[in-house]
């Protein structure tokens, strides 16, 4: 993934005694489709509670987030629900259709890593920290949809670890 100092500080065990739902971190690259906008991921669910997302934008960490963190929290979510679908992994009440995986319910657990490169990256917010770039978000939200379910399906095992530890950590 490159950029160590991007990751400093932002512990893969969520900063505790927690350990890892799934083993090795999840990471990837992508690039738009017009070559505008670079996206680099890199994500991990561990047992313990705690979240954590760190976004950057050419390398300045953008503590509001912005369009990047939206994209990859709309995509996570869609493509959870996805492949825990397909899978059947999302228990059902009596015949009533499988539960979906709300936002808040994915990123328990969650430590990730997001970051953009672009050209013109556009900042809003009080302290400028907030990225409003439409095209960071499409480019994370596309990265998100193609790579992680991918990876899902090449490793089935490990993705059932992490709808398990989702839902359980829902259902408390």
């Amino acid at each position: 993934m490159g950029g160590r100092r991007k990751t400093a500080g932002a512990r893969a065990d969520g900063g505790g005694t927690a350990r890892g739902v799934h083993s090795p971190a999840i990471g990837f690259a992508s690039e738009s489709g017009d070559g505008t906008v670079r996206a680099q991921v890199a994500l991990q669910w561990n047992t313990g509670p705690r979240q954590e997302i760190r976004t950057f934008a050419n390398s300045t960490r953008t503590l509001e987030g912005g369009a990047h963190e939206e994209g990859f929290l709309t995509s996570l979510t869609a493509v959870l629900n996805d492949h825990a679908r397909r899978q059947r992994l999302l228990p059902a009440d009596d015949g009533e259709p499988a539960r979906e995986l709300t936002a808040e319910e994915v990123r328990g657990g969650l430590v990730a890593v997001v970051s953009v490169t672009l050209a013109d990256p556009v900042f809003e917010g009080s302290t400028r920290s907030r990225l409003r770039n439409a095209e960071a978000g499409d480019c994370v939200r596309d990265a998100v949809r193609e790579h992680l379910d991918d990876w899902l399906e090449r490793h089935p095992g490990e993705a059932a670890a992490i709808i398990r530890h989702i839902v359980n950590t829902a259902t408390g």
